[in-house]
C-alpha cells in the first residue's frame, strides 16, 4: 500500500539538522527515522520498507548524513530521495521550513539552537498547527533565519523557552517579522516548559500524549514528528514526572499516552504513574 508522502532522516548522534524536521514532518503527515553518518540500522531499513513512502528528505548536510547513506536509501521509495541542509544548523532549519511551508503561515515557532528540549516540545505543537519550528541563537537572529521569516511572514510568532535561552533582546527583534504578537512559552525547566506549551496549544481530551525523556533527544525527536500529526503534545520526564507534567496530564485528560524509548530512558514507575491520567 501507498504511505507517507515524506519520511525524514536524520542522524541519531547529534541533535540540531533534526530539530526542524519534526515539525515539517508532522505538518506533511510524515515521519522522522534515525540513520547514522554512514549507514542504515536494521530497524530503520525496517521501518522504511513497512511505510513505503512517497519520498525520503535527508536532514542535513554530508558531513551528518553521508552520500552513501543518500543512495542506499533510494531503495525505500519509488520517489526521490533528497537533502534539506545548510552551512550550519540554523541555514538547515531555513531550509528545512522553506522547502515545506508557505507563506502566511499561522504560527512560527522560534527556539535556542543550542540544546534540544524546547525546540522538540515545540515541534509537536507547532506540527498541530500548521507551522515551522526555527532556532536562535541566545542573543541574536541568523541570517538565514531572519530570511526565512521574512519570506514566512508569520501570522504570529511562539518563542519556546525562557530568557536564558532566547533572550528578550530577540523577542523584541522577532517583532519586525510578522504583524501579530510574539509571545513566550516556557517554564523554569526543559519539563514545564513542554508542559506550558501544551497548555497553551492542546485542549482538554487530547486523542494522545507523548512523553519521552528529557534527557536525551532521539526518542523524543521520533515522538515530536508522530505527535504533531497525531493532534497530542509532547511531554517530557526524568525519572519521575515532574508537577508540571502531571498537572497538563490532569487537564489534558489524554485519551492514550505513547511512552517513547525503553526502560532505560522511561522507567517502568514513571510508566505505571502514567497509567492513572488515562481512562481505565
Amino acid at each position: 500500500p501507498a504511505g507517507p508522502s515524506v519520511v525524514y532522516v536524520a542522524t541519531g548522534l547529534n541533535y540540531p539538522d533534526a530539530l526542524a524536521a519534526a515539525a515539517s514532518a508532522a505538518h506533511l503527515g510524515g515521519s522522522v527515522l534515525l540513520v547514522t553518518a554512514t549507514g542504515i540500522p536494521s530497524a530503520t531499513a525496517a521501518e522504511l520498507t513497512r511505510l513505503n513512502p512517497g519520498s525520503i528528505v535527508v536532514a542535513g548536510g554530508s558531513g551528518v548524513v553521508s552520500n552513501a547513506v543518500l543512495t542506499a536509501l533510494d531503495a525505500y521509495t519509488t520517489g526521490p530521495v533528497t537533502r534539506q541542509w545548510g552551512a550550519d544548523r540554523y541555514a538547515t532549519a531555513a531550509d528545512i521550513s522553506a522547502k515545506s511551508f508557505s507563506p502566511g503561515v499561522a504560527v512560527a515557532y522560534v527556539a535556542t539552537g543550542e540544546n534540544f528540549p524546547d525546540a522538540l516540545a515545540a515541534a509537536g505543537a507547532a506540527g498541530r498547527l500548521g507551522g515551522p519550528v526555527l532556532l536562535v541563537r541566545s542573543t541574536s537572529i541568523p541570517a538565514s533565519i531572519q530570511a526565512e521569516l521574512t519570506r514566512l511572514a508569520p501570522g504570529r510568532i511562539v518563542v519556546a523557552g525562557g530568557a536564558a535561552v532566547v533572550s528578550d533582546t530577540v523577542m523584541t527583534q522577532l517583532a519586525a517579522f510578522t504583524s501579530g504578537t510574539v509571545t513566550r512559552q516556557w517554564g523554569v525547566n526543559r519539563y514545564a516548559t513542554a508542559a506550558d506549551i501544551s497548555a497553551k496549544t492542546f485542549v482538554p481530551g487530547a486523542p494522545v500524549v507523548y512523553v519521552a525523556t528529557g534527557a536525551n533527544f532521539p526518542d523524543a525527536l521520533s515522538a515530536a514528528a508522530a505527535a504533531g500529526r497525531l493532534g497530542g503534545p509532547v511531554l517530557l520526564t526524568g525519572s519521575s514526572l515532574s508537577a508540571e507534567t502531571t498537572g497538563e496530564l490532569s487537564r489534558l485528560q489524554p485519551f492514550r499516552i505513547v511512552v517513547a524509548g525503553g526502560t532505560g530512558v522511561v522507567s517502568n514507575s514513571v510508566v505505571t504513574q502514567l497509567g492513572a491520567y488515562v481512562p481505565s
